[in-house]
């Protein structure tokens, strides 16, 4: 245990804080809460519209970015609850499962680029990777993590924008470490964020890896902000929803309590 993660554990005491779905006394999130959530059904897949013309990519996540998920996103990144990246990085290790052939020993974890100077002042997502590395490398798989892209500048909030002007305002503000990407294994690099909204940014960074003849095998993320109602197919129509992950498709029911 880290010392992050010790101070973490030690607000949790002197705080007197609460399970953030049953409100018992104790971490942020209870083991029989975490269960629940594992057991609703998920990970589930989205098929993010794509402004790329060579297609867009699978997205695997744990969680609708709404009701309890976005209340345990939120707590750990803006509200000091730093003892969820354990539990959000095991989410996301589903996530990244469930984007991988199902024999598939190893996997290279390409994170989405924080943007410069975060006012949080720690990199939220590099906490839950390394959870997840770490729960991927319990259940037998070989996981090394590519830091292949970087913001080298900032760039204006996209929290007010639609997609295609997230795409606009994305374009050109991450930079490729070519070196790195010569060196990354082939069909096992997987994408990976906390949080995909629109997908402009994730589905950017997609665009770039491709360019350098990178080839991704899929995306994966803790939360994804789908819309509630039937579940859908890629095609659009109704889609099966049953005990193999890989039929779910978008369209996720809502998860509030």
């Amino acid at each position: 245990m880290d010392l992050r993660q010790w101070g973490a554990d030690l607000a949790d005491l002197v705080l007197g804080r609460a399970c953030l779905v049953c409100q018992a006394p104790g971490p942020s999130l209870c083991t029989a809460c975490m269960a629940s959530l594992r057991a609703r059904g998920g990970p589930w897949r989205a098929e993010l519209g794509t402004l790329d013309p060579r297609g867009c990519l699978p997205l695997w996540f744990a969680l609708p970015y709404r009701g309890v998920g976005a209340r345990l996103v939120l707590a750990y990144k803006e509200h000091g609850h730093l003892a969820l990246s354990e539990p959000l990085g095991l989410l996301l290790a589903d996530a990244i499962a469930a984007a991988l052939e199902p024999r598939a020993r190893a996997v290279c974890l390409l994170p989405v680029p924080s943007t410069p100077r975060s006012a949080r002042g720690f990199d939220a997502l590099d906490e839950i990777v390394r959870a997840a590395g770490c729960e991927l490398a319990r259940r037998g798989m070989a996981v090394s993590v590519a830091r292949v892209l970087q913001f080298p500048r900032g760039h204006r909030s996209l929290k007010s924008l639609d997609r295609r002007a997230r795409w606009s305002t994305i374009q050109g503000t991450m930079r490729l470490d070519l070196r790195i990407a010569r060196s990354l294994p082939t069909g096992m690099n997987v994408v990976v964020d906390d949080v995909v909204t629109t997908g402009a940014t994730t589905m950017e960074m997609v665009r770039l890896l491709r360019a350098a003849d990178v080839e991704v095998a899929g995306i994966a993320a803790v939360a994804h902000q789908a819309h509630p109602g039937l579940p859908r197919s890629a095609a659009g129509q109704p889609g099966y929803v049953g005990a193999d992950p890989r039929t779910r498709s978008v369209h996720v029911p809502t998860i509030d309590s």
